[in-house]
């Protein structure tokens, strides 16, 4: 009996045990959340005083599946949104080099078929992105009135035919070079060329330099870096042109504004046989004419307060250099003669006696760089046209 009792009451002593037990084990795992949230907590508060929140950052280009013909170009931007410090200056890079160059500013320019990653990253290594860029070839372009092909490279162009025109009567042609770093089109909205065709009656011409730039010998960038042929490519232009529209063979002229007026110097002393008269603004000659140098009249145009192209010299030649340099490719005689504008802020000189009859102009007008508005009233697109038209090559 006494067996019986003690065994009841050591298993009702058993059960209040138990039961404390439990209720120990409740407590504690409360105690433990709550110090793994207070943990939480201070980890989340530290976070948020230490460093940015990465949320509040984003990056991208402006631009996805881009895809450039072999010689186009096409800028990237790669576009920051961040509430923290950093350094905006970008380094571009391409995985290839051979498919595709990327310049500091971000143009791409197709060099082969392929694809590349172009990246973009922070000089301060925070931000970063990489952009896939795929390269074709079109290996025939006589689909489009718009481009040629020439070294293996698709070049571009714009295009202006005048209402004036009559398939049966053929008219001038005039190519309108624009400068480094702009575009065909760009120089085709403010040139005035664009609007003077329509009154002339004459086609006009923009072409597109690679990578915004054309080889004019010691300058610029992309084009005089990799001897890119644009004398080659601007005569093939014209050919092609030459057998689409009734285009007057003998009356096809080049101006062109700053890396374009290099160009159309370097027009002047290599294809003579193809254009009649040239009107360059804005850069002197930087290469020189060869024995072979067709005589080709000239009007070239400086100003004198231009900080781009100093009128006393740019990479060692001034204005007077290049008219001394015209004067002895043309073979002129005698000394320049007073040529007037009408106008007295634009002064010019000519030398009317030159070899084939061909004549050399030289102004120089005030103002800045972009000589187009320089001096109100003044149509410097009118003053070339009616220089250049009265010239031919028969």
């Amino acid at each position: 009996m006494g067996v019986i009792m003690l065994t009841t009451y050591l298993f009702k002593k058993a059960h209040v045990f138990i039961i404390l037990f439990v209720i120990l084990l409740l407590i504690f795992a409360v105690a433990c959340d709550n110090s793994e949230n207070d943990s939480k907590a201070s980890t989340n508060n530290s976070n948020n005083i230490n460093s940015f929140d990465e949320s509040n950052s984003s990056s991208h280009f402006n631009k996805n599946n881009v895809t450039i013909e072999i010689g186009g170009s096409e800028k990237l931007e790669f576009i920051i949104t961040t509430d923290i410090e950093y350094d905006s200056t970008m380094k571009w890079t391409s995985s290839n080099e051979s498919i595709a160059t990327v310049s500091d500013d971000g143009i791409v320019t197709g060099v082969k078929e392929g694809k590349v990653d172009i990246t973009a990253k922070t000089t301060d290594d925070k931000f970063s992105g990489a952009c896939t860029v795929t390269i074709v070839k079109y290996k025939d372009c006589e689909g489009s009135k718009n481009c040629v092909m020439h070294d293996d490279i698709i070049r571009t162009f714009e295009l202006h035919v005048p209402a004036c025109y009559d398939a049966n009567n053929p008219v001038p042609l005039v190519v309108d070079i624009h400068g480094y770093g702009s575009t065909g089109l760009s120089r085709m909205e403010y040139s005035g060329v664009k609007e003077l065709s329509e009154t002339e009656c004459y086609i006009a011409v923009w072409p597109n330099g690679l990578q915004n730039s054309w080889n004019i010998g010691p300058c610029c960038e992309y084009a005089a870096l990799n001897n890119i042929d644009d004398t080659g490519f601007i005569v093939n232009m014209v050919a092609k042109l030459v057998g689409i529209y009734a285009i007057d063979e003998n009356r096809v002229y080049a101006t062109g504004l700053s890396n374009g007026g290099g160009m159309t110097h370097r027009l002047g002393f290599e294809a003579g046989d193809t254009f009649a008269a040239i009107a360059p603004y804005v850069m002197p000659a930087l290469v020189t004419h060869s024995e072979n140098h067709i005589p080709i009249s000239v009007i070239a145009f400086q100003t004198t307060d231009d900080e781009s192209v100093p009128l006393d010299g740019f990479l060692g030649v001034s204005g007077e250099d290049s008219f001394e340099e015209w004067k002895v490719a043309n073979e002129c005689d005698g000394e320049p003669a007073i040529m007037e504008s009408g106008y007295d802020d634009v002064q010019c000189r000519v030398y009317a006696n030159c070899d084939d009859g061909v004549e050399t102009a030289y102004c120089i007008a005030p103002g800045d760089h972009i000589i187009v508005d320089n001096v109100p009233g003044f149509n410097f697109a009118q003053f070339a046209w009616e220089f250049m038209s009265r010239f031919s090559l028969n």
